[in-house]
C-alpha cells in the first residue's frame, strides 16, 4: 500500500507539473479511483469513460467494482439480444463513430508529412547527444578518410617494367632519372 501510494503520488505529480498523459491498464479497478479520468473496457468495447466519481454517480454505486459489474451486465444483456436495457447516450457504440478522414490511396499528404517532421524535430530536441552524433559522424568520417587516404605520397619507390626495350633495363642507364625511353 505504501509503494502503491507513492507511485500514485509520483504519477499525479508528473501529470500536473509536466503535463504528461498517464495510461495504466489494470485488472483491479479500485486502483483507478484516484485517476482524473478512467475508461472501462470489456471484450474490446469501451463501456464508459469519465471520472470515477461521475461513473459511480451515474451507476448509483459506492465503488468502481459495482459500476463495472453493472456496465458489464448491460453489455452482456445487449449482446444476448435483450433490448430492455438501452445503452446510455453518453457512450456511443463503435458503429456510430465516423470513419477516420483519410484520402483513399493517397501516397503523400502534406499534413502527415508535417506531423512526421514535427515529431522528428521534437525527438531530436529531446535527444541532443544523438543529434550531435548524427550530425558529426559524416564530418568525422570525411576527416578520417582524408588523413588516412588523402595525403600526398612522399619518397615512394617506383618501378617500371617494359618488355618493349630490346636490352631490358640496361637501356635506361644512360638516361636521366624518371625518363626511361627507348627513343632516347
Amino acid at each position: 500500500p505504501i509503494l502503491s501510494a507513492s507511485i500514485w503520488e509520483r504519477l499525479v505529480k508528473m501529470a500536473v507539473s509536466q503535463k504528461k498523459t498517464i495510461i495504466i491498464t489494470t485488472h483491479y479497478i479500485e486502483e483507478a479511483r484516484q485517476a482524473h479520468t478512467i475508461g472501462l473496457m470489456r471484450h474490446g468495447v469501451l463501456l464508459a469513460e469519465e471520472s470515477p466519481q461521475q461513473l459511480m454517480a451515474h451507476q448509483n454505486c459506492s465503488n468502481l467494482e459495482q459500476a463495472f459489474l453493472q456496465l458489464s451486465q448491460r453489455q452482456h444483456d445487449q449482446l444476448r439480444g435483450c433490448d430492455d436495457l438501452q445503452e446510455p447516450d453518453d457512450y456511443p457504440s463503435p458503429s456510430q463513430c465516423p470513419p477516420p478522414h483519410l484520402k483513399p490511396n493517397s501516397l503523400w499528404n502534406v499534413d502527415r508529412f508535417l506531423a512526421q517532421l514535427m515529431k522528428n524535430f521534437v525527438w531530436n530536441m529531446r535527444n541532443i547527444p544523438m543529434l550531435l552524433f548524427v550530425l558529426m559522424l559524416p564530418a568525422f568520417q570525411a576527416i578520417l578518410c582524408n588523413v588516412i587516404l588523402g595525403t600526398e605520397p612522399h619518397n615512394m619507390a617506383l618501378a617500371v617494367l617494359s618488355a618493349e626495350l630490346p636490352h631490358g633495363l640496361s637501356d635506361c642507364e644512360h638516361l636521366p632519372p624518371y625518363n626511361c625511353s627507348a627513343q632516347g
